[in-house]
């Protein structure tokens, strides 16, 4: 998964948005990290792991074997 760090109260979220027609319809995703490493806000990564449900509001949960700094793309939206 590709996206954008996020801090959050239960941890750091893998963000990214998502449109559907334009950008006035983006949405957020994200994932929670079930991680430790040391994440800078609004940073884009990649991280590999697996992935599974979590508890509401979080859905997702990546538990992350590897996480690499990224530049930002430049589509910032998943289409």
């Amino acid at each position: 998964m590709r996206g954008f760090a996020v801090r959050a109260e239960d941890g750091w979220h893998l963000t990214r948005f998502t449109i559907s027609c334009c950008a006035a319809d983006a949405m957020a995703y994200s994932v929670r990290l079930d991680t430790n490493a040391a994440l800078s806000e609004d940073a884009w990564y990649e991280v590999t792991g697996a992935v599974s449900p979590g508890q509401e509001p979080v859905l997702v949960v990546a538990a992350s074997r590897d996480i690499s700094a990224i530049g930002v793309p430049k589509d910032l939206y998943e289409h």
